[in-house]
């Protein structure tokens, strides 16, 4: 559509920033929600609306958008699939935990090389 910067709308926000329009100030409150919201500015746009309005917040809401631009991320970076998927879970059953690569990968089926691979993608270039 006609909207300036687009990838501001697809891409998700830093932890800063989501602070900032959240205005948090519990740090452990502030991760959590994070972690729950995606970052992505249309998700925290709902978050707050349900926050202002006294209503919960569901999680679930508009997740399609998060789907596709995490899996449109897999494909393009040339990842499998359900290596992906099983680490973002295990990312999501350990939230803020402190863990080594041999406890993060201890539930998986996926040895603790792969998980380090997996883990430094953002740090790649493509």
């Amino acid at each position: 559509g006609n909207i300036v910067a687009p990838d501001r709308v697809l891409l998700p926000m830093s932890f800063a920033d989501f602070i900032q329009q959240t205005k948090h100030t519990d740090t452990s409150a502030a991760i959590k929600d994070y972690l729950e919201v995606g970052g992505f500015p249309f998700r925290v746009e709902a978050f707050l609306q349900a926050k202002k309005n006294g209503v919960p917040w569901d999680p679930f809401s508009e997740y399609q958008v998060f789907d596709d631009v995490l899996f449109y991320e897999i494909i393009r970076r040339k990842l499998d699939r359900t290596v992906a998927l099983e680490i973002i879970g295990r990312l999501s059953e350990i939230k803020c935990s402190a863990t080594s690569y041999d406890g993060f990968t201890k539930p998986l089926s996926l040895n603790k090389e792969t998980a380090k691979r997996y883990s430094r993608l953002r740090h790649l270039e493509s």
